[in-house]
């Protein structure tokens, strides 16, 4: 406080409210997501999950997985946890399919040798698809994370004012809390 300034005892829990938001949880917060450590984990976790997708060497997987990345539309959490899940459920399906699918295929074209690499590719795809998947999950679930903190932070920086209801009630100076009186407090605050 400054010398021979005042301030009602009403407005001096709001002022503290807001400073301890303002110093504890929103600068840190904004300094955190403005760096957007969200978006680098995201594309970072993405780019690895196309990585080993692509090491699958299954065309059918990789045509699926990138219509399928074309058209996300990621708005919060929930959508990111959900698109996820059908990617790592993708990735699974693909793998566990695989180890029937591409040795009978590669039988059909390329004889015994054919079935040799078909196993090599299955098994390849077994472990490379799912892992694909489980990475594709974590990358959509911090994307929607990343929107629902920008949405919250949005309503947060929209710098909506807030009017008084009613006038602050006026306290004697007996310090008894007494029912609130309209005239009592307009009579404060003149």
């Amino acid at each position: 406080m400054h010398r021979d300034r005042f301030m009602r005892k009403s407005s001096i829990v709001p002022a503290i409210g807001n400073r301890i938001w303002r110093d504890l949880i929103h600068n840190p917060l904004h300094l955190i997501f403005s760096v957007d450590v969200l978006g680098m984990t995201s594309s970072t976790l993405a780019s690895i999950s196309r990585g080993f997708a692509e090491l699958s060497t299954d065309g059918q997987f990789l045509q699926l997985r990138a219509k399928q990345v074309r058209s996300r539309r990621i708005t919060g959490v929930g959508d990111g946890i959900i698109q996820g899940t059908e990617a790592l459920a993708q990735g699974v399906a693909f793998g566990v399919s695989g180890v029937v699918r591409k040795p009978v295929e590669s039988a059909r074209q390329n004889g015994i040798l054919g079935l040799a690499h078909g196993l090599g590719r299955a098994f390849l795809g077994f472990i490379v698809q799912p892992v694909s998947g489980a990475l594709d999950f974590f990358s959509l679930t911090v994307d929607g994370i990343g929107a629902s903190c920008s949405k919250c932070f949005e309503v947060f920086n929209s710098k909506t004012s807030f009017h008084r209801i009613r006038n602050p009630r006026a306290v004697h100076s007996d310090g008894i809390l007494r029912e609130y009186c309209e005239r009592e407090a307009i009579g404060q605050v003149c």
